[in-house]
């Protein structure tokens, strides 16, 4: 029931030719395939440049699908606030774009950034800082 945060900042050159997610997951492989019983971040699909939010909870998922555009080499700061097990607030640059209160995983989850080029030439993502921390 406490409070939960998570904040990272990125910055793609490429931002369609990648898969990526950012957040927490209880797996440790493949995260991008395999979307896994708990977890909850920010998704981005190959081919689109489209910011997508979920979370999932025993295998029941919610996901937001659009809730930010990348714009390629360009910072952006994503977040999101886990409030007891009442809602997830996710942020894009300090501003609030959504929120899921359904499917509020419980489980222990790892902090888990996985990435995955979508094409043969170098496309990477940078990732300035992460920052993760749960309310005592």
């Amino acid at each position: 029931s406490k409070n939960l945060y998570f904040e990272t900042e990125i910055f793609m050159a490429d931002v369609t030719q990648s898969d990526f997610f950012l957040g927490l997951h209880v797996q440790d492989t493949t995260i991008i395939a395999s979307r896994g019983a708990d977890y909850v971040g920010f998704r981005k699909d190959d081919g689109d440049a489209l910011l997508d939010v979920e979370s999932s909870a025993g295998s029941s998922a919610s996901d937001i699908t659009s809730v930010a555009t990348l714009v390629a080499a360009t910072v952006i700061k994503l977040g999101f606030k886990i409030v007891g097990t009442s809602e997830i607030q996710f942020w894009v640059n300090d501003a609030l774009v959504n929120r899921i209160t359904s499917d509020i995983p419980t489980e222990l989850m790892k902090l888990s950034l996985a990435y995955l080029n979508g094409s043969a030439a170098e496309n990477d993502i940078n990732i300035n800082f992460v920052r993760c921390y749960q309310e005592v």
